[in-house]
């Protein structure tokens, strides 16, 4: 593989884990409670 590919790989997961973690912060948003 290409560093390249490899480097957009890494960064496609790393926007990946960061939209799950806005996820996550919007529901505890939504759920102060929790």
């Amino acid at each position: 593989m290409h560093a390249a590919r490899l480097e957009k790989m890494g960064v496609s997961k790393l926007r990946f884990k960061i939209f799950d973690a806005n996820v996550a912060l919007s529901k505890i948003d939504r759920f102060p409670g929790l």
